[in-house]
């Protein structure tokens, strides 16, 4: 028997003996539900694996073993990637799902053009570059044509632009010059920026200009459908689209005639300032990146996410990108996207971005958020896959360097680990997360680790539906709170849509993050309109923590899932800390039979035979967690 434990509940101090909570294994609910957690049984919770195409293209012999071997190892679909733009792929694709079919695997694939990309049959999306030199215009004159700085032929030129230095003050009026548009200075130092046109590599369909997108994706359907028969939208059932990573700026032959017409920006004029450099002023170029923004994610949701979810979705494929290659908040992917990709992340700002994804997701039904790990990364794979699942995602999907297992060993362990992902994701897929309310923020404040809750941006609040002060989304998620962060409620736009659904009877708080003088102002101007502080409210039974947690080891850090079924209420615990310690966990748990802890990493279950009631809402356990520890609290 361990060392009794003194646990401290408000007003009581109850001495329980924590070896108690340990040792009695014995099964408490019903039987096929435990059954299958405890065997890891269900093969359809299974991860996935991300294949090379080149992998299958030697053959049906070949085809054959590598997914004979794939399906050995637990996996239960494959992603086929880097899948060349040729209408001779589909025989390959083909092959891959008869044999995946076979072993009930599911498959996808990266989005691709029946028409070669090299040989510029099918339009390719480009991403803007530049050079810049400082010249004396006199220099310029005797030579004008720019030099870039590549000289691969499948580079395009933009613009050169030239752009007054510093020194320049006489000149500054005169602003920015379009070389072969514009009239040239006579004289003065000038930046010279010359603006070209790159292609994304590995190489894209251009899904920005026109109608390249609508047809190119009606030609992969009518391919697929044909060429698939019975094995599309069963076996192969998604499709990921690649796109820039956020930290690229994307180009497309008529975004300056957009720009100019939908949202009155000279954007050639402007180009230095998406170089970084101020033109005219450091206000005027604020206004151009603004604008600039804004109009990439109107073109992006015209031309791009709003077809894939009208022809993609609709034809009965989900649709997958990832997380940094959209140029909007990641709770709006889910809006248009049936899969949303996410990286295991050691990152708190990535880690966030994730949670933010599979919160938006969630107010979508049906939208899932699948992690991928790479099998090198500084993350052990265990603790890689948790911090996947405690920040949200549905599914797991590994690279293939994880099939380089070698010998009986290597073979078990990976065969442990697809157990102990099973059992965690079987108890989630069959239950539903318990949202108090909505978060409308860029960030997550730390106060909120303490809460479940949905993540929205503005965008998705405008197209919400109110009725019987409830907000509706298309699906059946239903919500009487909105949390707005301080962030979300500076703007204009924030500030309407809060009043607007206040007077439409859904409950409006705001969080305030920031202890200082702008803080302050923002309290007293949502008080002034009426608008209640998140923490002043938190005694209402729907607005409580649904967990706290207290440990006298200060490196334990918690956090946790809570999801429910029509018997049992779910909490998946995870020790973010690598330092292991007892905790006291306080849940928000009315009446309930009895209470148990499940083990994923060997199937086990252990009721807990000794607990505190604090009150009627709240009950506390005292537990050991271990370093990176992950386990289920089930309530029944």
């Amino acid at each position: 028997m361990s060392e009794m434990e003194c646990v401290d509940v408000g007003f009581m101090q109850i001495y329980i003996y924590t070896a108690i909570i340990l040792l009695t294994a014995y099964p408490v609910f019903a039987a096929d539900f435990v059954e299958q957690f405890e065997s890891a049984s269900a093969k359809r919770c299974s991860p996935g694996v991300e294949v090379d195409f080149s992998a299958f293209s030697f053959g049906k012999t070949i085809i054959d073993q590598k997914l004979a071997h794939i399906s050995e190892a637990g996996f239960n679909s494959v992603l086929l990637k880097s899948v060349p733009s040729t209408s001779n792929s589909w025989q390959t694709i083909t092959a891959v799902a008869g044999q995946c079919r076979r072993h009930s695997m599911k498959l996808g694939c990266s989005f691709f053009s029946g028409q070669s990309l090299e040989d510029g049959s099918c339009r390719q999306l480009r991403k803007l570059g530049w050079s810049r030199r400082t010249v004396d215009i006199h220099d310029l004159i005797e030579n004008r044509s720019p030099v870039y700085m590549s000289d691969r032929i499948e580079v395009s030129s933009v613009a050169g632009v030239l752009v007054p230095a510093s020194s320049n003050a006489e000149y500054s009026a005169v602003g920015n010059v379009v070389l072969g548009r514009d009239s040239l200075p006579e004289q003065g130092i000038w930046h010279v920026f010359e603006f070209f046109a790159d292609p994304v590599q590995p190489l894209v369909v251009d899904y920005l200009y026109q109608n390249t997108f609508t047809s190119s994706a009606n030609e992969f359907l009518l391919a697929a459908q044909q060429q698939l028969d019975r094995n599309y939208g069963v076996v192969f059932n998604w499709v990921r689209f690649s796109s820039l990573s956020n930290s690229e700026l994307v180009w497309t032959d008529d975004m300056d005639h957009w720009f100019m017409e939908k949202a009155g920006l000279d954007l050639i004029h402007n180009l230095p300032v998406l170089a970084g450099v101020d033109v005219k002023s450091a206000a005027h170029s604020q206004v151009v990146r603004q604008r600039y923004q804004q109009g990439i994610k109107k073109i992006w949701r015209e031309r791009f996410a709003m077809n894939v979810k009208s022809l993609i979705q609709e034809a009965g494929l989900n649709a997958e990108i990832q997380i940094d290659e959209i140029p909007f908040d990641p709770e709006e992917i889910g809006s248009y996207f049936g899969i949303t990709l996410v990286n295991a992340e050691s990152n708190t700002q990535a880690r966030v971005r994730n949670r933010r994804a599979a919160g938006g997701a969630r107010v979508f039904e049906g939208k899932n958020i699948t992690g991928r790990i790479d099998s090198s990364g500084e993350q052990t794979l265990k603790s890689a896959v948790n911090s996947l699942i405690i920040d949200g995602a549905d599914n797991i999907l590994f690279d293939e360097q994880i099939l380089n297992f070698k010998g009986d060993a290597d073979f078990a362990n990976i065969n442990d680990l697809m157990d102990y992902i099973r059992r965690i994701q079987f108890v989630l897929r069959n239950s539903k997360e318990e949202s108090r309310f909505l978060l409308c923020s860029r960030s997550i404040p730390e106060i909120l680790n303490q809460y479940s809750f949905d993540n929205v941006n503005l965008m998705m609040l405008l197209r919400a539906e109110v009725a019987e002060r409830r907000l509706h989304f298309a699906s059946d998620s239903r919500y009487s709170t909105v949390v707005f962060s301080e962030d979300q409620l500076s703007s204009e736009q924030g500030k309407e849509l809060a009043l607007d659904l206040k007077s439409k009877g859904v409950r409006v708080l705001f969080l305030r993050v920031k202890e200082n003088v702008e803080g302050e102002r923002l309290t007293k101007l949502m008080k002034a309109m009426g608008i209640t502080e998140f923490g002043a409210i938190r005694n209402l039974p729907e607005l409580l923590p649904d967990l706290i947690w207290r440990s006298d080891q200060p490196l334990v850090n918690i956090r946790f899932v809570h999801r429910s079924d029509a018997k049992r209420d779910f909490y998946l615990i995870r020790n973010e800390s690598e330092a292991a310690g007892m905790v006291t966990l306080t849940f928000n748990m009315g009446a309930f039979k009895r209470v148990s802890r499940w083990q994923p990493q060997d199937g086990k279950i252990y009721e807990i035979s000794k607990f505190a009631r604090v009150d009627k809402l709240h009950v506390s356990i005292p537990t050991l967690v271990r370093p990176g520890e992950m386990f289920f609290m089930v309530f029944q």
